[in-house]
């Protein structure tokens, strides 16, 4: 969300008549994407606590287990989550 600014900034030097058209873009998708946002943890929240893992064929995703998976606060996330790259497959 936090790089849609910087993008529109930077769309906004290529193309200086555009500054405001991409300042407004950029908010409007900023908000759609904070909507998502907490759409998807609502979502995941609905699924206990005890039963919100993520298991996955690749170590990418350790920001969405932090993100959406683990509790506020929670400090041991990691235990959440399990990919077969992580695991040494």
């Amino acid at each position: 969300m936090l790089a849609t600014y910087p993008i529109a900034e930077h769309l906004s030097l290529l193309d200086p008549e555009g500054k405001s058209t991409n300042q407004k873009n950029a908010e409007v998708l900023r908000q759609e994407m904070e909507k998502m946002d907490g759409q998807v943890r609502t979502i995941l929240h609905t699924i206990p606590s005890i039963r919100r893992y993520l298991i996955t064929s690749h170590d990418a995703f350790h920001y969405f287990t932090r993100s959406y998976l683990a509790e506020k606060g929670e400090t041991h996330w990691q235990e959440r989550f399990c990919s077969s790259r992580r695991a040494g497959s």
